[in-house]
């Protein structure tokens, strides 16, 4: 199929691979949350040692903390979270070591010596089968899929090894990683789901972009912001962080200090241009939801400052049927900046003041394009289902992509559909920078016509 530039193509079932020209995906996730687990395949040299890992990985958001953030938000919570770790192989040959917390992390990811630490993609059954597998595959095929899901009950008994928040991975290549939890009450309508970056995509600086400042609709009551909620997860021991939630409010900064893989849950009072830092790099996410309005809460993976660009891709519009999508945009330059926005049906531009927060409203059925005037850096989310009149149906959200991300292959990351697997809830959308050719593998075939 082609495309033009600015158009938006919806998928009804999720793809093993994209090859394009150029090209801005986002899936929608399931169970209303962002599933965009992507990764960019490139060539990657591991140094040599028993297992070359050269990505490492730490499965975010402990299930303790996702239900404090949800009991916010819908009181009925239980103690029993349906916890999914999806992890996609793009790249045949790759070894994914898996480090459980519960008896503490390998000192060296590459020569793990615990008993409890899982090797898959060696083809040694004795050291690892991946769930789902009659036997550990000699090399994974690539487009294979490892799905690690279970129960796990509150409070978390550490002696009972599972797959869940905090745990460790090592891969020998690029993988794509997604995480999703819900409760088993209220269900899967108020859920979980983010793409998962590596450590080495983690960072020391942060500001978030939305916060319970940001009123829409009105009144707070009603506002898809009325909770915010930050996670805030290191790599390392020892890691300082420093947290600001209110930005450039009167409210003082907090302190904490984290373990490797321990996290740290901001459950309240997180106002637009909320700052996070510290001294080694750390992975945060932000959700935020609409108190008691069975069920609405959207979130995003947040760069770090590092990452952010004056050049963004916004792939999801407002639906056909007029169910609106609004993308915010967040300005962290001293001074007011100006962008530019191009849209399948039009461009134009607008001012984003100092330290502040702007509200676009996408256009129907087409993806957009924002350029700030004087290559000034900014950021944004976009929330999906956001009619005023009935947000909390089909919520969900996603953060912009930066051009420089654009790639000409992509995969895409688990999504089942829906909690039990029986509906195609999963579509993808994808938008190309020039008119280009799209190719969609999904068997995995490689064979391009």
């Amino acid at each position: 199929m082609k495309i033009p530039l600015g158009h938006l193509s919806v998928r009804e079932s999720v793809p093993a691979a994209v090859k394009l020209n150029r090209l801005c995906l986002v899936e929608r996730p399931l169970l209303r949350r962002l599933v965009a687990g992507i990764t960019f395949l490139s060539s990657l040299a591991g140094a040599s040692a028993a297992i070359p890992v050269v990505q490492e990985w730490f499965v975010p958001q402990p299930e303790a903390q996702l239900r404090a953030d949800y009991l916010v938000l819908a009181p009925s919570t239980n103690t029993i979270a349906d916890s999914v770790i999806g992890v996609t192989v793009p790249v045949a040959g790759t070894k994914i070591v898996f480090d459980h917390w519960e008896d503490g992390y390998e000192v060296d990811l590459k020569n793990p010596v615990q008993s409890s630490t899982l090797i898959w993609g060696d083809g040694n059954n004795a050291n690892g089968i991946p769930p789902g597998y009659a036997n550990d595959p000699v090399s994974f095929l690539p487009g294979s899929l490892i799905l690690m899901r279970n129960n796990v009950t509150l409070p978390r008994n550490p002696s009972t090894i599972l797959f869940d928040g905090r745990d460790r991975l090592g891969s020998t290549t690029g993988i794509v990683m997604t995480r999703a939890a819900w409760f088993t009450t209220p269900g899967p309508l108020l859920a979980n789901s983010v793409e998962v970056r590596s450590v080495q995509d983690w960072g020391n600086s942060f500001i978030l972009p939305v916060g319970e400042d940001l009123i829409f609709p009105a009144p707070l009551t009603a506002s898809m912001f009325e909770h915010c909620a930050a996670y805030i997860m290191a790599a390392a021991d020892g890691t300082v962080v420093t947290i600001d939630s209110d930005g450039a409010g009167p409210g003082a900064p907090i302190t904490v200090i984290l373990a490797q893989g321990e996290s740290y849950l901001v459950n309240a009072g997180i106002k637009k241009g909320a700052t996070i830092t510290s001294t080694k790099p750390v992975q945060v996410m932000q959700f935020y939801g609409d108190i008691g309005a069975n069920y609405e809460a959207r979130g995003a993976n947040i760069p770090s400052l590092d990452k952010w660009s004056d050049d963004y891709f916004a792939p999801v519009g407002t639906a056909s049927n007029g169910n609106s999508t609004y993308v915010y945009l967040y300005n962290p330059s001293a001074t007011a900046i100006t962008i530019n926005y191009t849209t399948k049906i039009g461009s134009g531009s607008f001012l984003i003041p100092a330290k502040d927060t702007f509200q676009f409203l996408m256009a129907q059925d087409s993806a957009a394009r924002f350029v700030s005037v004087g290559e000034k850096d900014f950021w944004g989310v976009g929330m999906v289902g956001a009619n005023p009149a009935a947000n909390n149906v089909h919520d969900w959200g996603y953060s912009l992509v930066p051009r420089d991300f654009l790639t000409t292959e992509i995969v895409v990351g688990w999504g089942a559909g829906s909690s039990d697997g029986t509906q195609n809830g999963n579509p993808v959308w994808v938008t190309s920078a020039f008119p280009t050719t799209i190719y969609v593998d999904y068997t995995w075939r490689q064979a391009w016509t």
